[in-house]
């Protein structure tokens, strides 16, 4: 049996969501590199999303519309601007970016995503307040192909490519709460007050999941997150549970055989895994 505990002390600030975000695409590449035998996998939050809309930012929401939604840019796991929608992205000046997106990637309505698309997109983005802090300082999109355009900012910024990894690319011609379109790698095929249907797209741009279906569910009481979590052999993963009330449980469930528990909040980040080969006694 091997336990491992690993918490992070941070004031509110960019590096806490940093970190966060980081955390969050490290569970998201799991789950997508999964080689489980199983059909359905079941993620177990502590809290409802605020909306399935991707423009209504909450820190606790973005976690689940990752499998829905994308970014041109996003952090590796050690917090480095990677590329994600684009496939090349570079510094021209202070001011001037340039940018490639993939040509093969989809919206899950079928329709192609073209650097004219995001021109479009990134000209109504000012109608959602979250977006307004994060596009505010842009004062051109050119485009300069099919898959390519530059950006110009108004006064340089060093968080301009940060800010970027927080735009999600949608389909906005549609009601993205009844009709959430992106171009993750999970589409939407159900939602319920406290459960979202997902199942894996499969004109995807890149590597898709080996299951078929997953289900994200929240239930706000922690003793009752964990019991329904022990009882569903599909659960992969517990959102906000503490790692003393999994002990204890683990103990009268010994045959449980393997949990990722998960604490995220806004001052701390905590994981604990717990690895069991052989029951608890």
């Amino acid at each position: 049996m091997v336990a491992k505990t690993r918490i992070f002390f941070q004031r509110r600030s960019l590096g806490l969501i940093l970190i966060a975000l980081a955390f969050v695409l490290g569970m998201f590449a799991f789950i997508q590199n999964s080689k489980s035998s199983r059909s359905s996998i079941e993620l177990v939050y502590a809290q409802n999303l605020v909306s399935i809309n991707p423009f209504t930012y909450a820190d606790y929401n973005n976690s689940r519309l990752n499998y829905i939604y994308e970014s041109l840019v996003t952090f590796s796991e050690d917090l480095k601007i990677a590329p994600k929608l684009a496939v090349s992205f570079g510094q021209i000046s202070p001011s001037h970016y340039r940018f490639r997106i993939k040509d093969n990637v989809f919206f899950h309505n079928g329709q192609h995503l073209t650097a004219e698309y995001l021109k479009s997109l990134f000209a109504n983005l000012s109608q959602f307040e979250s977006q307004k802090p994060l596009i505010a300082n842009i004062t051109d999109f050119q485009v300069t192909g099919d898959y390519q355009f530059d950006i110009y900012l108004q006064n340089p910024d060093p968080l301009f490519l940060s800010k970027l990894a927080s735009v999600p690319i949608a389909f906005v011609e549609t009601d993205l709460i009844a009709n959430p379109i992106g171009t993750g790698p999970f589409m939407v095929k159900a939602q319920s007050q406290n459960q979202i249907y997902l199942e894996p797209f499969s004109n995807y741009h890149a590597k898709q999941a080996r299951f078929k279906q997953l289900l994200l569910t929240t239930i706000p009481n922690q003793t009752q997150r964990l019991d329904y979590s022990l009882s569903n052999p599909n659960v992969l993963a517990i959102f906000g549970v503490s790692p003393i009330l999994t002990w204890k449980t683990m103990l009268r469930v010994p045959q449980t055989s393997f949990y990722i528990i998960t604490i995220v909040s806004f001052h701390k980040i905590q994981t604990f895994e717990l690895h069991l080969d052989k029951p608890c006694s």
